[in-house]
């Protein structure tokens, strides 16, 4: 019965899926996906990016500020996805505060790592490899030459 009604009352108005999880939530029977709010809040932060820098990403050179500025940093894919993944975390918080979910998760510091099997072999020197492979390649080029002759 409850997941029945949990299911209906996600599809209707927001104001009434707030006072469900305002009840559900302390008695925890409530467990949904928020993979579409999510999905959501990363393409409404890639619109508004895209709205705000509408003029910027026309072309690779030139937008309002002057017909020769580039518009590298507007058009960067690190810019916009940035902006897009901002506007999800900031979702994911309400969606964590509707839940009761916010401020509970204490990190634990970060502990020294020791080896994974046995004790850390020491290698040599990049130099004494470098020397040691010409050496090797050199030899090898006049034996070649002397077999060859």
């Amino acid at each position: 019965m409850y997941s029945y009604y949990l299911q209906h009352s996600f599809r209707l108005q927001c104001n009434r899926i707030e006072s469900t999880l305002t009840y559900v939530v302390p008695f925890l029977l409530c467990s949904f996906v928020a993979h579409a709010d999510t999905q959501w809040a990363y393409w409404d932060g890639l619109r508004v990016f895209e709205k705000e820098k509408h003029d910027y990403l026309q072309a690779q050179i030139g937008n309002p500020t002057g017909p020769d500025k580039p518009n590298k940093k507007f058009y960067d894919p690190r810019v916009w996805i940035r902006k897009a993944e901002e506007s999800m975390t900031a979702r994911v918080m309400v969606s964590c505060d509707k839940l009761n979910a916010k401020g509970t998760y204490e990190p634990k510091p970060i502990e020294e790592g020791a080896p994974q099997i046995g004790t850390p072999k020491s290698l040599a020197s990049p130099v004494v490899l470098v020397a040691v492979g010409a050496l090797v390649g050199s030899a090898a080029t006049l034996l070649i030459k002397t077999l060859t002759k």
